[in-house]
């Protein structure tokens, strides 16, 4: 599950997994928000991999709405998965000063 953190929580006498309506980590009171927003990105990061291959359209359109988000981290993270997942020719084709300067820190003679 992504929005719960699991452990055993002993109480009288018998274990409660992270899961339970009793348990301190119920409905994700145990997640921290760095964790909900890397959950967030890896939801949006997921879709645009669907849409890659489902609907290239689409993922043009959500790739354009991603790369006018102002969250350096996410963009940082985005330009990473299009180059982690063989999408180097898309991540070229972004005119962002974000993606030129994330390239001029990476220094890649290859990109």
């Amino acid at each position: 599950d992504l929005y719960h953190k699991y452990r055993d929580v002993a109480q009288n006498d018998s274990t409660i997994t992270g899961n339970s309506p009793r348990s301190p980590d119920s409905y994700g009171a145990s997640v921290s928000g760095k964790d909900a927003i890397e959950t967030c990105y890896a939801v949006i990061l997921y879709h645009l991999s669907t849409l890659f291959v489902s609907n290239p359209g689409l993922a043009d359109k959500m790739l354009s709405a991603c790369t006018a988000y102002t969250d350096k981290e996410f963009l940082k993270d985005l330009f990473q998965f299009l180059l982690d997942n063989n999408h180097a020719d898309i991540l070229l084709r972004i005119n962002s000063p974000d993606v030129e300067k994330w390239l001029q820190e990476r220094n890649d003679p290859d990109l």
